[in-house]
Protein backbone atom coordinates (compact mmCIF):
# COMPACT_ATOMS: atom_id res chain seq x y z
CA UNK A 1 0.00 0.00 0.00
CA UNK A 2 2.78 1.93 1.02
CA UNK A 3 4.41 1.45 -2.70
CA UNK A 4 1.21 2.80 -4.62
CA UNK A 5 0.86 5.74 -2.24
CA UNK A 6 4.49 6.95 -3.65
CA UNK A 7 3.37 6.14 -7.05
CA UNK A 8 0.25 8.00 -7.23
CA UNK A 9 1.86 11.25 -5.22
CA UNK A 10 4.67 10.34 -7.81
CA UNK A 11 2.03 10.73 -10.66
CA UNK A 12 0.24 13.58 -9.16
CA UNK A 13 3.19 15.54 -9.23
CA UNK A 14 4.67 15.21 -12.25
CA UNK A 15 1.38 15.59 -13.38
CA UNK A 16 0.79 18.69 -11.93
CA UNK A 17 4.43 20.82 -13.29
CA UNK A 18 3.11 23.22 -15.70
CA UNK A 19 4.24 22.80 -19.16
CA UNK A 20 6.16 25.70 -20.76
CA UNK A 21 5.49 26.62 -24.52
CA UNK A 22 8.57 26.27 -25.91
CA UNK A 23 9.64 27.60 -30.12
CA UNK A 24 12.52 25.03 -29.75
CA UNK A 25 10.83 22.52 -32.91
CA UNK A 26 14.34 20.41 -33.72
CA UNK A 27 13.98 18.12 -36.79
CA UNK A 28 13.93 14.81 -35.95
CA UNK A 29 15.19 12.86 -39.25
CA UNK A 30 13.31 9.58 -37.79
CA UNK A 31 10.12 11.16 -37.72
CA UNK A 32 9.88 12.61 -40.83
CA UNK A 33 7.16 10.73 -43.01
CA UNK A 34 7.69 12.46 -46.19
CA UNK A 35 10.44 13.96 -47.64
CA UNK A 36 11.73 17.85 -47.85
CA UNK A 37 10.61 18.87 -51.25
CA UNK A 38 11.68 21.39 -53.68
CA UNK A 39 9.50 22.93 -56.46
CA UNK A 40 10.31 25.26 -58.82
CA UNK A 41 8.06 27.34 -60.86
CA UNK A 42 9.36 30.16 -63.05
CA UNK A 43 11.33 32.69 -60.88
CA UNK A 44 10.06 30.88 -57.56
CA UNK A 45 11.72 28.00 -55.57
CA UNK A 46 9.71 26.74 -52.55
CA UNK A 47 11.09 24.65 -50.36
CA UNK A 48 9.19 22.48 -48.14
CA UNK A 49 9.84 20.45 -44.77
CA UNK A 50 7.88 19.26 -41.97
CA UNK A 51 9.20 17.63 -38.38
CA UNK A 52 7.19 16.52 -35.34
CA UNK A 53 6.45 19.48 -33.17
CA UNK A 54 4.76 20.39 -29.48
CA UNK A 55 0.77 21.82 -29.42
CA UNK A 56 0.02 25.40 -27.61
CA UNK A 57 2.81 26.76 -30.09
CA UNK A 58 1.49 30.32 -32.22
CA UNK A 59 3.19 30.48 -35.05
CA UNK A 60 4.05 34.12 -36.22
CA UNK A 61 3.19 35.18 -39.58
CA UNK A 62 4.89 34.63 -42.97
CA UNK A 63 8.83 36.59 -42.54
CA UNK A 64 9.70 38.28 -45.50
CA UNK A 65 13.50 39.29 -46.66
CA UNK A 66 15.03 40.91 -49.21
CA UNK A 67 18.28 39.99 -50.40
CA UNK A 68 20.48 40.06 -53.37
CA UNK A 69 18.00 39.96 -56.61
CA UNK A 70 15.69 37.46 -54.56
CA UNK A 71 12.84 38.00 -51.90
CA UNK A 72 12.63 35.30 -49.50
CA UNK A 73 9.16 34.22 -47.61
CA UNK A 74 9.15 31.91 -44.63
CA UNK A 75 6.48 30.79 -42.59
CA UNK A 76 5.64 27.53 -40.36
CA UNK A 77 2.05 26.15 -39.69
CA UNK A 78 0.53 23.05 -38.09
CA UNK A 79 0.69 20.57 -40.89
CA UNK A 80 2.61 17.52 -42.59
CA UNK A 81 3.46 16.50 -45.95
CA UNK A 82 1.55 13.78 -45.43
CA UNK A 83 -1.64 15.22 -45.19
CA UNK A 84 -1.05 18.59 -47.10
CA UNK A 85 -0.02 19.26 -50.25
CA UNK A 86 1.73 22.63 -50.55
CA UNK A 87 2.41 24.39 -53.97
CA UNK A 88 3.30 27.95 -54.97
CA UNK A 89 3.24 30.58 -57.73
CA UNK A 90 4.50 34.08 -58.13
CA UNK A 91 2.96 37.22 -60.08
CA UNK A 92 4.48 40.15 -60.88
CA UNK A 93 3.28 43.58 -62.56
CA UNK A 94 5.03 46.19 -62.29
CA UNK A 95 6.21 47.12 -59.01
CA UNK A 96 3.18 44.63 -57.47
CA UNK A 97 4.36 41.43 -56.57
CA UNK A 98 2.09 38.43 -55.26
CA UNK A 99 3.30 35.16 -53.71
CA UNK A 100 0.21 33.11 -54.14
CA UNK A 101 0.86 29.83 -51.44
CA UNK A 102 -1.43 26.83 -51.61
CA UNK A 103 -2.39 24.02 -48.91
CA UNK A 104 -4.31 21.38 -50.24
CA UNK A 105 -5.83 18.54 -47.87
CA UNK A 106 -5.08 14.99 -48.93
CA UNK A 107 -7.06 11.93 -48.06
CA UNK A 108 -3.57 9.78 -47.32
CA UNK A 109 -3.21 8.14 -43.83
CA UNK A 110 -0.50 9.08 -41.91
CA UNK A 111 0.47 8.93 -38.07
CA UNK A 112 -1.01 10.96 -35.21
CA UNK A 113 1.91 12.91 -34.46
CA UNK A 114 1.79 16.53 -33.94
CA UNK A 115 3.76 17.82 -36.93
CA UNK A 116 4.74 21.51 -38.31
CA UNK A 117 5.19 22.46 -42.05
CA UNK A 118 7.51 25.20 -43.14
CA UNK A 119 7.69 26.51 -46.37
CA UNK A 120 10.67 28.87 -47.71
CA UNK A 121 9.46 30.66 -50.84
CA UNK A 122 12.24 32.18 -52.79
CA UNK A 123 11.66 34.63 -55.78
CA UNK A 124 14.18 36.00 -58.13
CA UNK A 125 13.37 39.43 -58.77
CA UNK A 126 15.20 42.52 -60.40
CA UNK A 127 16.70 45.07 -58.14
CA UNK A 128 13.49 47.72 -57.00
CA UNK A 129 11.13 48.93 -54.67
CA UNK A 130 7.99 46.10 -54.82
CA UNK A 131 4.74 45.93 -53.30
CA UNK A 132 4.64 42.52 -51.73
CA UNK A 133 1.29 40.60 -50.80
CA UNK A 134 1.95 36.66 -49.73
CA UNK A 135 -1.35 35.06 -49.87
CA UNK A 136 -2.25 32.09 -48.39
CA UNK A 137 -5.25 29.80 -49.96
CA UNK A 138 -7.15 26.80 -48.11
CA UNK A 139 -10.16 25.06 -48.32
CA UNK A 140 -11.68 28.07 -51.07
CA UNK A 141 -10.37 30.33 -48.99
CA UNK A 142 -7.79 33.24 -49.53
CA UNK A 143 -6.11 35.12 -47.04
CA UNK A 144 -3.34 37.92 -47.18
CA UNK A 145 -1.32 37.48 -44.62
CA UNK A 146 1.02 39.86 -45.16
CA UNK A 147 1.43 43.24 -47.42
CA UNK A 148 4.52 45.55 -47.66
CA UNK A 149 6.72 47.24 -49.35
CA UNK A 150 10.12 45.57 -50.01
CA UNK A 151 13.31 47.27 -51.44
CA UNK A 152 15.46 44.62 -53.33
CA UNK A 153 18.78 45.22 -53.64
Amino acid sequence: MKHVAIALFAAVVSCSHPMTATTDVTPSAASAQVADTTVTRGALTLSLHDFATRGGIMWTLPGVQAGPSTITVQSTRYGSLCRVAVDGSATTSGRNVTIDITFTQRTASCTSDIRALTYTAKLSIAPGTYDLAVVHHEDGTANTLVQRTVTVP
